[in-house]
């Protein structure tokens, strides 16, 4: 007979604490991204939104609708007595021996982040569950209830999952790893695909409107192809006779990029009033949060006038460039060398400009189907 699977074993969202009120409440940060939090009470007062914990009454310092906020609530939750449910033998406990581990260390400060706010938190309450009580059944309905959110987000908790405990067997932490056998979803084909490609109209769109505090970091991924990361962390000292030479965060060698015309016009209209060449509007370095909430707005804008189609990120951007590259024949070789990828990875660009080329050819014999003999 089958063991019930443990209530406790059921996914919380966002941000959630043992014993504090149940009322959640959604919120929308700087960058666009929805999060709920259980248990607090935000009035608003003169215009400005409080912050407060529903139980204890703790006032939050941290301003409404922010990613400090949203960090603030996490660390007096887990200081909170009988919060801290990470003791050996459980999965917070593994994820907490995970964390201090060279591995942890070794993940891009971006993938560090991911790890911990769409996986890590969204499983807190199943910190003090047992791993011996863990098993490919209980995965199986993890994977589903993240479903209900998108299909991506519910491969990549499986996937993060099943590398911790990989990470823990050989060191004697688990005994199995009951995520390897669970499958990944195939994506919604009748949805838009995440992260599509932009136009070439929509390039000319996006970089006619924004402000140079914008222009500089969109056309330094549009037009090198880098990850947003890293051109909002790019130095001008990685930048001299007309080229860049500088360590993408996600790999471990260095990249040569020569900017084109257009990139460098836009590079001579950035102030240098700064270490990075990315600034914000206050001549700062960006944050990722901010960058993305001011890329929001202008995307909105553009959207609401029918100047670009919906679905821009800015990681699309890679995307475009791989196409581009693809289509000039370049090789798959140095695609993945230009992005930072494997070469497998790079050969969906030059398979599809392979399609692109032999169906363009062979439909042009199909003319003859119309023509009268």
């Amino acid at each position: 007979m089958r063991r019930p699977v443990n209530p406790r074993m059921m996914p919380a969202l966002r941000v959630t604490g043992r014993g504090v009120s149940t009322t959640m409440t959604k919120m929308r940060l700087e960058d666009g991204t929805e999060v709920e939090i259980d248990g607090l009470h935000c009035p608003k007062v003169k215009g400005r939104r409080y912050v407060y914990d529903r139980k204890t009454k703790y006032r939050f310092s941290s301003d409404y609708g922010t990613w400090e906020l949203v960090e603030e609530i996490k660390q007096y939750r887990a200081s909170l007595p009988g919060q801290n449910c990470t003791r050996p033998g459980t999965w917070g406990g593994l994820v907490r021996a995970f964390k201090k581990s060279p591995e942890w260390r070794e993940l891009a400060p971006r993938t560090r982040k991911d790890y911990d706010t769409r996986v890590f938190d969204w499983l807190k309450r199943m910190d003090d569950v047992p791993l011996e009580r863990i098993t490919g059944p209980d995965i199986f309905k993890l994977r589903d209830a993240a479903a209900k959110k998108s299909t991506r987000r519910a491969n990549y908790v499986i996937q993060v999952m099943s590398r911790v405990f990989a990470w823990a067997m050989p060191r004697g932490l688990a005994r199995s790893n009951p995520a390897a056998g669970v499958s990944l979803l195939k994506r919604d084909k009748s949805k838009p695909r995440a992260n599509r490609p932009w136009t070439m109209a929509e390039c000319r769109a996006v970089l006619d409107a924004a402000p140079v505090h914008l222009k500089v970091p969109i056309a330094l991924s549009m037009f090198t192809g880098i990850r947003e990361a890293d051109a909002l962390r790019l130095r001008w000292d990685t930048y001299s006779d007309g080229q860049f030479n500088f360590r993408p965060n996600k790999n471990d060698y260095d990249l040569w990029i020569s900017p084109p015309p257009t990139l460098a016009a836009v590079l001579k209209t950035a102030p240098r009033n700064a270490l990075t060449i990315s600034v914000n509007s206050r001549g700062a370095q960006w944050t990722e949060s901010g960058f993305r909430a001011s890329w929001r707005k202008l995307r909105i804008k553009l959207e609401n006038g029918g100047k670009v189609e919906a679905g821009l990120t800015i990681h699309g951007l890679r995307h475009t460039v791989g196409n581009v590259l693809a289509d000039e024949g370049v090789s798959t070789e140095h695609i993945a060398k230009v992005l930072g990828i494997t070469e497998k990875a790079a050969k969906i660009y030059s398979d599809r400009a392979t399609r692109k080329r032999a169906t363009s050819a062979a439909v042009v014999h199909l003319d003859k189907i119309g023509r009268r003999t």
